[in-house]
């Protein structure tokens, strides 16, 4: 099970890596949050259920959040707007995660301004992505 959502966390963040202008995407949520504009990725809720054929289908949702720290609403807006669609563009566009996953469901978003990150004022997208991952 850890393998499997662990390699899901580690294909949304190079997604992110690709986007261009993101500079950190680290594979592990660091104690503090990286410098510049930046994205984490972490596990949500989610199931295990006995699919077809008796096989493990994993129905996950992960969290990933792509921002900065807060300077001035207008400025830091006008440079994160951008990622809402190109990410949601990156995950449609490869549906599988790179051979990850079975396949990415819905993508849901929100653009935050209060995200509390080690004490510090973020802004920038939550978004939560459903994932469907099939195992023999």
């Amino acid at each position: 099970m850890a393998k499997e959502i662990d390699a899901i966390i580690k294909a949304l963040q190079d997604k992110t890596t690709a986007l261009g202008g993101v500079q950190r995407a680290p594979d592990y949520v660091p104690g503090t949050a990286p410098d510049g504009i930046f994205a984490i990725a972490m596990p949500g809720t989610g199931r295990f259920v006995k699919g077809a054929g008796g096989r493990r289908e994993g129905h996950h949702v992960a969290r990933v959040f792509i921002g900065k720290a807060y300077k001035n609403l207008a400025d830091d807006e006008e440079r994160l707007l951008p990622y809402g669609d190109s990410f949601a563009n990156a995950l449609i566009a490869d549906p599988q995660l790179g051979n990850t996953v079975e396949t990415v469901g819905e993508i849901r978003y929100d653009f935050v301004t209060d995200f509390d990150y080690g004490g510090i004022q973020h802004v920038g997208w939550t978004f939560e992505i459903e994932i469907k991952k099939i195992t023999a």
